[in-house]
């Protein structure tokens, strides 16, 4: 039996497993199939907390930005 993988995306289950993972991320729809979370990262407690947007359009790649610190 092979298993046919679909290119559709289910936008609600996207942003319920990100509030899930990382309730921190606030999320912010641009358009019908392109959405944004904004939230606060810190990797170890020595480092500093990094502020990032990564931003899902449809089947494109995920762009990742860091928005403070510079």
């Amino acid at each position: 039996m092979a298993f046919h993988k679909t290119k559709a995306y289910n936008y609600d289950i996207q942003i319920w497993a990100m509030r899930n993972r990382h309730p921190q991320f606030k999320v912010k729809k641009k358009s019908k199939s392109e959405f944004e979370f904004i939230g606060d990262l810190q990797v170890k407690p020595e480092f500093p907390v990094y502020t990032v947007s990564i931003r899902y359009r449809g089947s494109s790649t995920p762009l990742v930005k860091v928005l403070s610190p510079k």
